[in-house]
């Protein structure tokens, strides 16, 4: 068995864990507890892991090696599993709060120690790899959540203990095959500190405002015809689907190209949140479910992609890039709770004024300044002149011929999508018409044939 299947069961198994400890519909479904502010801010704070988020990476050079990061992810398995029985504990107790916040804090670190350990595992991989684990890995989720939701829910803690320690196989299993695994590199860190936290400020401000409408929605929905947590999970699936054709059909991976996308999908799901009928809030909650779940993984990506950009420290890119994701997690539902009871009438006036700072956050806050890059990088001499030789002997077009120097180069499709502009469909075609031109079958043979007509 190939070991990128482990490591899209691993990712699969990590996340519908979130989902299903942590229900984002239906709090009462599972072992967590609907409390009052400001139990509920604390319970949030630590749920969201983000203290461990912003201190694991800290001590990066400390859990550099893999035997030390297996063992973390051991630790963090088992710290899920004991916050799970701390939390079926609580409920037999008369105050419960007390040993609820430790158990959500043992399972929010756990959660994170997880969801860093494998992003740290992508950083080795190449952009394309990345997109299909990704993509597959929340397919799986999604049919996982619905399955547990439609047909499990009475058994979902069984599922809570029994996931992490498969997930820990998986890990372990990924970990000893890999060999991609890319070594730690402060040396440019500091030079790039300015781009990296104005991502994580633009990340945390996206998952903000994704965590406020769904709460929004969340909180005022009542019972509907399908589990919500089914429903969910459907949603999950639908934002593998929602990814495949961002990253296939967008120009770029960038966070304008992402508003454009998840943007009007959540306003749509929101605009048929305030309608009371049951098809309309099914409809609503698997389009919020779809934009959140496809925000947040092209999130990650991004963050993953920003990790390999010069020798930066993967642990600390990645770890506080999560970190930025955990505190826009935390900070959407507070802040939704602090509105809404400042608020005379917060019905349709709200949906009114969240759909309009939508539109004002995708018009401005994701506008694509500093995204393009002023000019593709320059290739080398010698690819330069093969590929000018193979334009002038097979008749290519010149945006043929950019694409053929960094196939030339070995680039993947995914690369030249990010260098030149264009959707990784267009690249797709126009590699199409290279091949044909050519009468070549693959990227090998194409390098070859430019060798040859060098000679």
């Amino acid at each position: 068995m190939k070991t990128v299947w482990f490591q899209v069961a691993g990712m699969c198994l990590c996340f519908a864990w979130v989902f299903c400890s942590f229900p984002p519909v239906d709090v009462d479904v599972v072992i967590q507890a609907s409390l009052q502010n400001p139990e509920q801010v604390l319970l949030r704070l630590a749920i969201v892991g983000v203290v461990p988020g912003l201190l694991i990476p800290a001590a990066s050079s400390l859990i550099s090696s893999r035997p030390t990061k297996l063992l973390l992810f051991a630790v963090g398995c088992l710290l899920r599993l004991l916050g799970c029985y701390l939390s079926l504990v609580a409920f037999r107790l008369e105050d419960p709060f007390p040993l609820l916040f430790v158990s959500d804090f043992l399972m929010g670190c756990g959660t994170t120690v997880s969801l860093i350990f494998w992003g740290v595992l992508l950083h080795g991989q190449d952009i394309e790899s990345n997109e299909k684990i990704f993509i597959a890995s929340f397919a799986a989720v999604g049919l996982l959540v619905f399955s547990i939701g439609m047909f499990f829910s009475l058994h979902v803690v069984v599922f809570l203990f029994v996931m992490p320690l498969v997930e820990l196989a998986c890990y372990a299993i990924v970990c000893v095959r890999c060999t991609c695994e890319a070594e730690q590199g402060l040396r440019r860190f500091k030079r790039a500190g300015k781009d990296f936290f104005w991502l994580m400020a633009r990340t945390c401000i996206a998952i903000t405002i994704v965590s406020f409408v769904w709460e929004m929605f969340a909180t005022g929905v009542g019972a509907l015809a399908i589990p919500k947590l089914a429903l969910f999970g459907t949603g999950l699936a639908v934002s593998a689907l929602v990814i495949w054709l961002f990253t296939k059909y967008s120009s770029n991976v960038g966070f304008a190209a992402a508003a454009r996308w998840v943007l009007p999908i959540m306003a749509v799901g929101l605009l048929l949140g305030s309608f009371d009928d049951i098809a309309s809030l099914s409809l609503a909650c698997l389009l919020l479910a779809a934009a959140h779940a496809s925000l947040e993984t092209i999130l990650r990506m991004q963050i993953i992609g920003f990790s390999r950009k010069d020798d930066f420290d993967p642990m600390r890119i990645i770890g506080w890039g999560f970190a930025a994701i955990m505190m826009g997690a935390f900070l959407g539902p507070a802040l939704y709770h602090a509105v809404v009871p400042a608020l005379v009438q917060p019905g349709a006036s709200l949906v009114i004024c969240v759909l309009a700072a939508l539109v004002v956050i995708s018009a401005f806050l994701f506008s694509d300044v500093g995204e393009k890059p002023a000019q593709a990088l320059s290739q080398p001499a010698d690819v330069v002149m093969r590929s000018a030789k193979m334009a002038e002997a097979y008749a290519l077009s010149n945006r043929e011929r950019e694409v053929l120097e960094y196939l030339l180069e070995g680039r993947s499709h995914p690369y030249i999508r990010d260098e030149l502009f264009i959707s990784k469909s267009t690249v797709d075609t126009h590699v199409r018409h290279i091949y044909s031109k050519t009468g070549v079958k693959s990227k090998q043979e194409l390098i070859d044939l430019s060798k040859r007509l060098a000679v």
